[in-house]
């Protein structure tokens, strides 16, 4: 449920949510994740830009790695909060 030019913080929000039913609640699993994937992603896109740059003139490739880094970021430093204001959302538009 996630696209491209969808709002980071929403796309960041739906992304936690989907791990943590995927994880059947356990916060600490999703927390593990998380931290993995800020690490990977770090390497990667240092990694991929430089490779990039090298390569072609358009940034539409490096813009998502920019993005992924930065949806990581907003995924660890807010996850509790956005737990809780993604399942609000959620049951309030099942209603």
């Amino acid at each position: 449920g996630i696209i491209p030019i969808m709002d980071p913080q929403e796309a960041a929000n739906r992304l936690y949510l989907n791990m943590f039913w995927v994880h059947e609640g356990n916060r600490e699993a999703v927390d593990q994740i998380i931290s993995r994937m800020g690490k990977e992603i770090t390497i990667t896109s240092q990694n991929q830009a430089a490779r990039l740059r090298l390569i072609c003139d358009n940034d539409a490739f490096l813009n998502a790695f920019v993005l992924t880094h930065m949806l990581t970021d907003i995924l660890f430093e807010n996850k509790d909060r956005k737990l809780r204001e993604s399942l609000e959302k959620f049951e309030k538009s099942a209603e």
